[in-house]
């Protein structure tokens, strides 16, 4: 068993909570706890029942992109670079930049090591569908590609560009950590001149302390915004001790938890598994060799592959 901690009236399974995260926890009635096969998450210190806040966070308090770049002076020059260049940086690339250059602040400095697809092992990677693994590639490519034009952004800036390790480790928090936000009007993708819509062309801004919650598919929970406080309410019920949770979204896969947050659930009620062409031909061959020989394998990929090209022309506009 771990060791029980205690700091600040904060008992822990293994964990040890900063005074400032307990000063937000407390009022809630959350402690920071380990638990079998989630990790680090929060646990009610009370009884919860239906329609209860679970918590709140206020808005000034959000990282969001617009705010960085009027607030943070060498990340509002690269912003400047980079527009000025014909390719402003996204939302997604200013809170990684942030998070990758201010390590030594405690909401950042409290936040764990990240097991994302962009450092798979090429011996896991090697486990997952064709198909899947093109994906978890394509993935890490983009990120890279983020980090390129973000890093060259900073030099024309006359800063200093960030090792990409810290940037990957940084992406994989916005990606895993990060929520879906509108701006006053009811939109959901930046308005800021100096700040572009990321990968999933959505406003994107992190909660800090909020961001503990781990994922339980179907768990009841709504996230609103009244004044200048954002709430966490629930319709589920706990009772004192237990973990409490959010749901990341609707109907998640494996993929996408597996792309997005960095883990897969084994008894995910919303399975999903993708194959691509040369896997379903493999799997007609080794099912019927009589009548899938090679050559007939090879014909058929040829000819799938060629509608596709035809397909996506059709589409263009």
């Amino acid at each position: 068993m771990l060791p029980l901690l205690t700091q600040c009236g904060l008992v822990s399974l293994g964990i040890v909570a900063p005074p400032w995260m307990v000063e937000r926890l407390q009022p809630h009635g959350l402690e920071l706890a380990t638990f079998p096969g989630t990790g680090r998450g929060l646990r009610t210190t009370r009884p919860r029942v239906a329609g209860d806040l679970l918590f709140s966070v206020n808005d000034c308090d959000l990282l969001i992109a617009e705010r960085l770049v009027e607030n943070h002076p060498v990340l509002r020059a690269a912003a400047k670079a980079a527009a000025a260049a014909g390719g402003p940086l996204t939302d997604e690339q200013l809170i990684s930049l942030y998070l990758a250059m201010e390590d030594t602040v405690p909401y950042v400095a409290a936040l764990p090591p990240q097991h994302s697809v962009l450092s798979l092992p090429a011996e896991l990677c090697a486990l997952l569908p064709r198909c899947y693994a093109r994906v978890v590639a394509a993935t890490r490519e983009y990120a890279l590609g983020l980090h390129r034009s973000a890093c060259d952004a900073l030099v024309a800036a006359g800063a200093p560009p960030v090792e990409l390790d810290a940037f990957l480790w940084a992406f994989a928090t916005v990606r895993s950590r990060s929520v879906e936000v509108d701006d006053d009007d009811g939109g959901g993708v930046p308005t800021h001149p100096l700040v572009a819509a990321g990968g999933q062309q959505r406003r994107r801004a992190l909660f800090p302390v909020l961001d503990l919650f781990n994922h339980r598919s179907g768990a009841r929970s709504k996230l609103a915004r009244r004044g200048e406080v954002w709430e966490l309410t629930s319709r589920d019920e706990y009772a004192e001790g237990e973990q409490a949770f959010i749901s990341y979204g609707g109907e998640l896969d494996n993929l996408h938890l597996l792309l997005t947050y960095g883990f897969a659930l084994a008894d995910n009620p919303h399975p999903l598994l993708l194959f691509g062409t040369a896997e379903l031909l493999a799997g007609c061959a080794m099912a019927r060799p009589e009548l899938f020989s090679p050559e007939v394998v090879e014909l058929l990929a040829a000819q799938l592959e060629q509608a596709a090209t035809l397909d996506a022309a059709r589409l263009q506009p």
